[in-house]
């Protein structure tokens, strides 16, 4: 209701412009696509200060699809998938580089599409 949301306190990066890796990458993204978003967006004098690594980062069954496939994906491990040697490197590039401030991963709830693999 109107009152709760006039009370909320808000994270202090909503007031900040971010960028999200969904529309330019799809689940294709990569360490160099992150890169080469960002120096993109900095070239053009846009200020980023948060961002989200979308959907592609996580190790799943099919890694390398971008048809739609992946909803049949489950989550085979919590690290990075091999597009990522580390995402710690992704994430200071991110935040030494280009001045990101907050630096957001995104994460199916139930682990991936499908769940997790548990095999």
């Amino acid at each position: 209701n109107k009152e709760n949301s006039e009370e909320a306190k808000y994270p202090k990066f909503v007031d900040s412009f971010g960028w999200c890796t969904w529309d330019s990458c799809y689940t294709l993204v990569n360490h160099e696509m992150v890169d080469k978003g960002l120096e993109s967006l900095t070239n053009a004098g846009i200020k980023i200060k948060w961002m989200i690594l979308d959907d592609g980062w996580q190790s799943v069954n099919n890694v390398d699809v971008s048809d739609g496939s992946q909803w049949n994906d489950r989550l085979t491990n919590l690290k990075a998938n091999h597009k990522f040697s580390d995402l710690s490197e992704t994430v200071r590039l991110a935040k030494e580089k280009y001045g990101i401030r907050t630096f957001f991963v995104w994460h199916a709830i139930q682990g991936y599409w499908r769940g997790v693999n548990v095999d």
